[in-house]
């Protein structure tokens, strides 16, 4: 799924610009290291010009689109009345505007059974972690991963039954990297989220052999935090 967002790029032709689009492929910021298509559409209007559209590196040299190619394009919200919107106000010298309460929940409602974690995506692209999702978690539904920048991705999950056994795990190896993940909360932005988690072991020195079971152990581990499993040595003994 693209993430889409608004830019107002500086255009040097005379008239108005709207720009259709601007859809990144990838959760990493990094733009030198890390995979990004990016596409800026932008339509003059009254000058019957064609759309330029930048290469998928978001360098070189740019080529020229068609008006009908560009046209061709699904567009959504060309249906809405814009006099039903919401009237924009000013506070101070910056613009204001109430939301739509229903859309906001209806927003909310879809985001619910999603779980987001974190993942150096440098090192492993979009494609490899949705293989490694199908492969480690054995889901009966669709588990939707969308990038939302600085390496978090969000899972949004079909299913109450995959959402709560993929949540119940609580941390999951991809590859070399621990994928730790939380619970999507409204109003999550990756520029305020930080990493407050990290995997230890925990040690009972002097447990008699009788506590040793998987099951109790792991009880054990929970007054600490979320447990993870146990290491070899308990059935060695």
């Amino acid at each position: 799924m693209d993430l889409y967002e608004l830019e107002n790029p500086s255009i040097p032709n005379k008239g108005k610009a709207k720009q259709l689009n601007h859809a990144s492929l990838n959760g990493n910021s990094d733009a030198a290291s890390a995979q990004r298509v990016i596409s800026n559409e932008l339509l003059a209007e009254g000058t019957g010009q064609g759309c330029i559209e930048t290469s998928s590196s978001g360098r070189g040299n740019p080529t020229r689109k068609s008006y009908a190619a560009a046209a061709a394009k699904t567009k959504y919200g060309r249906s809405i009345d814009a006099s039903s919107l919401p009237t924009p106000g000013m506070q101070g010298e910056y613009p204001t505007i109430c939301l739509i309460e229903e859309e906001v929940d209806r927003g909310i409602q879809y985001c619910l059974k999603s779980l987001v974690g974190r993942l150096d995506l440098v090192k492993m692209d979009l494609n490899k972690v949705k293989a490694l999702v199908l492969d480690k978690w054995a889901l009966s539904g669709e588990c939707l991963v969308t990038p939302l920048g600085k390496g978090y991705l969000m899972f949004k999950f079909d299913k109450e039954e995959d959402y709560a056994k993929v949540w119940e795990q609580g941390s999951w190896l991809f590859d070399s990297q621990v994928l730790r993940l939380s619970k999507w909360t409204p109003n999550f932005t990756t520029e305020k989220e930080t990493q407050s988690h990290a995997m230890v072991w925990v040690r009972f020195p002097g447990l008699s052999l009788e506590y040793w079971e998987v099951k109790n152990l792991l009880a054990m581990g929970k007054t600490l935090g979320r447990p993870m499993h146990v290491d070899r040595n308990h059935k060695e003994c």
